[in-house]
């Protein structure tokens, strides 16, 4: 350093300014964080205990909103009601061939996608009661319903076609056109967004303008997706990953590997956790840290929900589980002791 500081001095007193400044600011810049992230506490799935489960018959999906559990069945045709805090079963609607996809609530009523007699079911959630059905294209098993600016919205086609309904009249009245092979939608930061697996990306659409804002590029093929934490996530499918996007910028914030054999699985997102269902795992993510923190083998996958303080699992054909999220958080990876406690540590006798 003193031959180089020499070396200025002979250039000129603005050169050796210049190399002391750099200096400086080397010594003063914060050290990297190098670190790998922790690798996430693998359990046996068989730890998770549930407060309560509700047996129903056949193949179930849980949606939950505003005050109620929502449980569909494909082979009944039906949507029931669940209270979240007695874990009991109420009004049970007939609403014709197989509720599909997800539910949204929007002007007090609850919309169903149907795919056994396509459209848009709507249900006064109060009264239980079937109040209008809407008929429309169903592209297919991933497309959704969402509600937002006062109106209800699907994609219609393969080609991505999303149409904005009137809820009172019932009728198209605008579409705005996102990427080929949209479906799965979701609401965030006053403005819809729409996944497209086969284009891997993420569109957002401004509901006020039907206008599309931004084009998220999402490279694993994005099949599923939720909002919450301040985040829209998608459950991308071609690696297992899970990508998180923020509305303030519209760009990727991170991309979280979770595995491949969770590309098929279910996303729910609600008290600090991001949760993925798939055969054969159960994982959480971290929403602040964007790591995955559990993994629970073993697990039997199925429809999922995060809502009311608890998580809403489908481990089973009609069976449906209430998990307290903290007692699962709480779960840790047994570890073998290491220096002074393993010293310590009780030992068998032989």
């Amino acid at each position: 350093m003193l031959g180089i500081m020499a070396g200025m001095l002979g250039g000129g007193k603005a050169s050796f300014l210049v190399v002391c400044a750099a200096t400086l600011a080397l010594q003063d810049a914060p050290a990297r964080d190098t670190a790998a992230p922790l690798p996430p506490d693998r359990l046996p799935f068989a730890l998770i205990k549930a407060e309560s489960t509700v047996e129903m018959i056949g193949a179930v999906r849980v949606f939950a909103s505003g005050d109620a559990v929502w449980i569909s069945r494909g082979s009944s045709g039906t949507v029931s009601r669940l209270d979240p805090e007695a874990s009991t079963l109420g009004a049970t609607v007939p609403i014709g061939r197989g509720p599909c996809g997800g539910m949204t609530l929007g002007l007090g009523s609850l919309w169903v996608m149907a795919c056994g007699e396509p459209g848009i079911v709507r249900i006064d959630p109060a009264k239980g009661e079937l109040l209008s059905t809407t008929p429309t294209p169903v592209p297919g098993d991933l497309a959704s319903v969402a509600f937002a600016a006062g109106s209800v919205w699907m994609v219609t086609d393969d080609q991505g076609t999303l149409v904005r309904f009137d809820p009172d009249r019932r009728v198209a009245v605008a579409e705005v056109y996102v990427a080929p092979g949209s479906g799965p939608l979701t609401v965030e930061a006053g403005s819809l967004w729409a996944a497209s697996p086969t284009s891997h990306v993420v569109t957002r659409i401004d509901p006020f303008t039907n206008l599309v804002v931004e084009t998220v590029k999402v490279e694993k093929g994005p099949a599923r997706i939720v909002a919450g934490e301040g985040a829209v996530w998608t459950l991308n499918r071609e690696d297992g990953s899970v990508s998180r996007i923020d509305p303030k910028t519209n760009k990727i914030a991170a991309t979280i590997p979770v595995g491949p054999e969770a590309a098929a699985g279910e996303l729910a997102v609600g008290d600090g956790s991001v949760w993925v269902s798939a055969a054969t795992l159960l994982a959480r993510i971290d929403a602040t840290a964007n790591r995955v923190a559990q993994v629970f083998t073993e697990a039997p996958g199925g429809s999922i929900a995060a809502a009311h303080g608890r998580l809403w699992l489908v481990p089973s054909r009609g069976t449906v589980w209430k998990i307290d999220p903290r007692y699962v958080a709480a779960l840790r990876e047994p570890r073998p002791p290491t220096g002074s406690d393993a010293a310590s540590a009780p030992r068998l006798r032989r």
